[in-house]
């Protein structure tokens, strides 16, 4: 595992794409465009902007490096799984934001093993289902093409409260601790009548709770529909890259998984979201028979031969031994 030397020059020979970058977005090496309205994470798609053809400061010019951090590990593994896939590409992304890793994905698809492609994006957030349909556009491929499924992944595929925000990239499912916290806020605010006539004329809560980094200092939390990693799995024959950013939930989503995992995913790419997810998953996935190809906790400084990065969400990458000799 954390075998760098293998994977270090992985990106050698990408040529940067050239070409004019249009008003309200950035590109990277591959000319992928990502808009700026879509609160673009630190690093994804590549490290500091650098000059455009247009002298626009709007362009990556390169892939990521290991000092680039989950960025990094995340190219490698869609790279692999690429280059492994064999008469179709499939990939599902879980907590998939505005979907950054399916379109990239497909931009090193178009590199380095041309095939026709399945991508299936899953988000608990209208808002984020909305970025991903557009990402899609924006860089060619037809929304209609593929699956967005707006719901939350959880273990029950009954519905679950879930924070948003419009124009805020972090959501999150609300367990049982979160659950009672709103429950609490309801009567102490004496909200029960405005929750009442939200859910029953159109099914949402009518909630908003304090959120300092949302537009206007609020989020909104509603009941959305859950779906078990089972159920999206079903009418798929097999998926070259599960990539999993679910915000502490995977501590339960991916043990609840791993027979439907065993049997249909060829590769998966976790952000785990404290130490204890991190060493359970790694523990029981090694278990399982998954060969370990990237560990590294969150909230940790990395020191590599190739340069240090520091860990926000944890980086676990396994592969199937099942399925990929």
């Amino acid at each position: 595992m954390n075998d760098l030397d293998r994977f270090v020059g992985i990106f050698d020979g990408i040529e940067p794409w050239r070409g004019d970058v249009p008003p309200g977005f950035r590109a990277n090496v591959l000319g992928v465009l990502t808009a700026h309205a879509f609160a673009p994470r630190e690093g994804a798609g590549g490290a500091t902007p650098s000059q455009s053809a247009t002298g626009a400061d709007d362009f990556v010019d390169r892939a990521p490096r290991v000092g680039d951090g989950e960025a990094f590990f995340e190219w490698v593994t869609m790279v692999a799984a690429v280059r492994a896939a064999r008469d179709r590409f499939t990939m599902v992304e879980l907590g998939a934001g505005y979907a950054a890793r399916s379109v990239d994905a497909h931009a090193l698809l178009r590199r380095f093993n041309p095939l026709p492609a399945r991508f299936v994006v899953v988000d608990g957030s209208p808002h984020h289902i909305d970025w991903a349909k557009r990402h899609f556009a924006a860089n060619g491929l037809d929304p209609g093409a593929h699956w967005f499924v707006h719901a939350v992944v959880n273990v029950t595929g009954q519905p679950q409260l879930f924070a948003y925000a419009p124009g805020v990239y972090y959501s999150a499912g609300l367990g049982r601790e979160g659950g009672d916290e709103v429950l609490t806020a309801i009567r102490s605010q004496g909200l029960t009548e405005t929750v009442l006539e939200g859910l029953i004329l159109h099914g949402r809560t009518n909630l908003d709770f304090p959120m300092p980094s949302a537009p206007g200092g609020h989020f909104r939390v509603d009941l959305t529909s859950g779906i078990k990693v089972e159920t999206l799995l079903t009418p798929l024959d097999a998926v070259d890259l599960m990539d999993v950013d679910i915000q502490n939930a995977e501590a339960v989503v991916i043990p609840d998984a791993m027979p439907a995992l065993a049997k249909k995913v060829r590769r998966l790419h976790i952000g785990t979201h404290t130490h204890a997810i991190h060493g359970e998953l790694e523990l029981r996935l090694a278990q399982a028979g998954w060969k370990i190809v990237f560990t590294y906790p969150p909230d940790s400084l990395i020191t590599t031969p190739y340069g240090a990065f520091t860990t926000s969400d944890g980086i676990l990458t396994v592969v199937n031994r099942g399925l990929l000799a």
